[in-house]
């Protein structure tokens, strides 16, 4: 069958006749070769398989047998989409159609009909991919044969997020890109372990400290119960003392608890006290060990770093397209 220009329809016919005759061409040798005529068209749910399936070979047969120029293609297509019927009856046509941001919003979803605007095709030509990219959604756009991502802002900062958790999968990545004494800034203890070493090291040092030691400890603190059992067992006989010191080392575990739990939260001092780490010559961190009670805190290193990631990091092309205004959307291609 030769192929027939629309435009040519168009002036040797009433337009109307010329859209009905285009219409029933499509009705007779595309959909009547089908082995299963649909029921619809104009409604989709926006699966790949039925993209390529279905909405490709449309659009190809359109191509290549009525026009191959884009604005009457996309005219031919969508007009045909909205108006099929299994019956092929067109007597009812009586003119383009025009899918409009209105008609589209009610049957896909926001980033369908971005897509389709920024790349000036049709949303029957857009598949969604069921898995994800970085959390991102996926699409294949027939026209332009690739994979697309497509974000708001925050879709695209969550996503750079995820980007970042998979770039830095183990502890000696990070240190090899940000540095040791870097990396023990990120570095905490929770409250459970922080408890238990305050613990376990208040009374170690309770047990080291000889009574003396105990008695100028605690002299460090005003409080008026301790400052009256400091007095009274400097003015005691020495069969009170031993009452008093037990009662002043109980006080002593206490206060070095108390003070044990707040040095904690200096991580970078307790791995250096304990021998976990050490200063080189040159001012540099050595990481000898970090025990596994000290945890990382990816929240905070990833919030950092994603401040320092461009978007385009996340193509496989390092190049990401913006469309709109106040809110806008970005778009990248991905291999897939």
């Amino acid at each position: 069958m030769l192929k027939m220009k629309f435009s040519q329809i168009i002036r040797e016919e009433l337009d109307i006749k010329g859209i009905r005759k285009v219409l029933n061409t499509i009705q007779k040798y595309f959909i009547g070769k089908l082995e299963e005529k649909p029921n619809n068209l104009f409604s989709f749910d926006g699966s790949i398989e039925k993209v390529e399936s279905f909405y490709i070979p449309l659009f190809d047969f359109i191509g290549e047998t009525i026009t191959s120029e884009h604005s009457e293609l996309m005219d031919i297509f969508n007009t045909f989409i909205v108006e099929y019927n299994p019956e092929g009856n067109y007597e009812n046509v009586n003119g383009i159609v025009k899918l409009t941001e209105g008609n589209l919003k009610t049957i896909f979803d926001y980033e369908v009909i971005v897509l389709t605007n920024y790349f000036r095709t049709s949303p029957y030509l857009i598949g969604k991919v069921g898995t994800r990219y970085y959390s991102l959604p996926i699409f294949y756009i027939h026209e332009e044969e690739n994979f697309y991502c497509i974000g708001d802002y925050q879709d695209m900062i969550y996503a750079t997020k995820e980007y970042l958790r998979d770039r830095y999968y183990d502890q000696q990545e990070i240190i090899n890109s940000i540095g040791g004494e870097e990396y023990i800034n990120y570095l905490f203890i929770e409250d459970y372990d922080k408890d238990r070493l305050s613990n376990e090291m208040s009374i170690e040092r309770e047990s080291e400290m000889s009574d003396e030691e105990i008695l100028g400890y605690l002299k460090r603190f005003s409080k008026p119960h301790i400052v009256d059992l400091v007095n009274s067992y400097e003015n005691s006989s020495e069969e009170e003392r031993g009452k008093i010191i037990e009662e002043l080392r109980k006080y002593s575990i206490e206060f070095l608890y108390n003070q044990y739990y707040d040095e904690l939260d200096n991580v970078f001092e307790y791995l250096l006290e304990r021998g976990f780490i050490d200063m080189t010559d040159g001012g540099q961190v050595e990481i000898n060990k970090i025990p596994n009670y000290i945890k990382f805190d990816w929240d905070k290193f990833i919030d950092d770093e994603s401040g320092d990631v461009h978007f385009e990091q996340l193509s496989d092309y390092g190049q990401v397209y913006r469309y709109g205004g106040d809110n806008p959307y970005y778009m990248f291609k991905i291999d897939y």
